[in-house]
């Protein structure tokens, strides 16, 4: 079951704030991420291929914010994700996770 609804407007500079947890609690300090991927369509989903999105901060840094200590900013304005609802999946990597620490289908992503 995916932690929040968002939304996304094309061409927009909307913003997505995330507060992630490990094991229960939040994550104390966002700033450490050092990457993060996000995989639209991965999981539970009518489209294909599945994913049929990969949006990742070491080739679209623009999309994704980690200045701010309490949380995940995703600007996916520009990254042209199609109308509708789909299920995104969350990967971020940090000290400690430098192989990725998965969120598995954290958002439910609507895109206008």
């Amino acid at each position: 079951m995916p932690l929040s609804t968002e939304i996304t407007y094309t061409g927009y500079d909307n913003a997505i704030n995330l507060q992630l947890k490990v094991d229960g609690a939040i994550i104390a300090d966002h700033s450490v991420i050092t990457r993060a991927v996000l995989e639209v369509g991965k999981g539970d989903t009518l489209l294909s291929p599945d994913p049929y999105l990969t949006v990742d901060s070491d080739t679209e840094p623009t999309y994704f914010d980690f200045t701010d200590a309490t949380k995940l900013i995703l600007k996916l304005g520009g990254a042209e994700v199609p109308k509708g609802r789909h299920n995104a999946t969350l990967t971020v990597f940090m000290p400690g996770y430098t192989g990725g620490l998965s969120f598995g289908s954290v958002l439910d992503l609507r895109s206008r």
